[in-house]
């Protein structure tokens, strides 16, 4: 029989528990040695919405303000009358050569009779204020009138018009608007405008020609005006009768005609 001596392996056995205990305990120190303290106080917050491939407003390329482009002042309740040349309605420039153009004539009215219904309408073809006291309707024979005030002062507007009639009342000379008048004759001491052929001059004060036209026979028709073409209204652009035509506006006396406004052409 024989004996074995244990002794060295229990101590081999005891070395290796030991280590492993070891082991175990420094495992142990490396866990927390408690659960957190405190929870969390809130979920995580969620995206607000579904991410879009849009951006979520208007790219601003546009102005986040009103622009400025109204002017930031009320405008006065008169209209400035004056211009850049200096005249104005109170201080109005002397007509000269090409200023003023005729550019109307009621020769042969059918509504009235002709003492009444005849007026001429003149353009300012500037953009000044013209003077017109003193200004004088006359031919080549024994005609020759100074236009006479009736109310409005005796100025034309830039680029406006102005009717001189034989009868001042609209009510008596077919519906005609009147700025002036003159006195009708035809054997002089007046002015009046002949149904066959005729000239019209207008001159100065101090006799100056300002504009003439002249008309035959056939130029005017009965009961309508004889307006100059738009584009024509210069002094040599209505010196041609084919550059005048008949105007259509119904007047409420029974004629037709566009006194005071810019005529019109088929």
């Amino acid at each position: 029989m024989r004996f074995v001596l244990l002794f060295p392996m229990f101590g081999c056995i005891e070395n290796a528990l030991y280590t492993q205990g070891q082991e175990e305990q420094e495992k142990e120190n490396r866990q927390p040695t408690a659960e957190p303290t405190s929870e969390p106080t809130s979920e995580p917050s969620q995206p607000s919405s579904e991410p879009s491939n849009n951006p979520s407003e208007e790219p601003s390329y546009e102005p986040s303000y009103e622009p400025s482009y109204e002017p930031s002042f009320e405008p006065t309740s008169e209209p400035d009358e004056s211009d850049n040349s200096g005249s104005s309605v109170s201080n109005p420039a002397t007509p000269y050569p090409g200023s003023l153009v005729i550019n109307e004539l009621m020769i042969n009215p059918q509504a009235t009779q002709d003492k009444f219904g005849e007026w001429i309408e003149i353009y300012n073809t500037t953009s000044d204020w013209i003077d017109l006291d003193g200004l004088r309707i006359a031919d080549n024979n024994l005609d020759d009138y100074e236009i006479q005030y009736i109310g409005s002062p005796l100025v034309i507007s830039p680029n406006g018009y102005f009717v001189i009639c034989a009868e001042e009342s609209e009510w008596n000379n077919g519906g005609a608007e009147c700025n002036a008048s003159f006195l009708y004759k035809t054997l002089g001491g007046g002015f009046a405008l002949s149904n066959t052929d005729d000239e019209v001059y207008l001159l100065t004060p101090f006799g100056q020609y300002v504009d003439i036209f002249s008309y035959g026979s056939n130029f005017a028709p009965e009961g309508a005006s004889m307006g100059v073409r738009a584009g024509y209204e210069t002094t040599s652009g209505n010196d041609s009768s084919s550059n005048w035509c008949e105007q259509w506006n119904f007047m409420f006396g029974g004629d037709s005609g566009s006194p005071g406004e810019e005529n019109f052409c088929f």
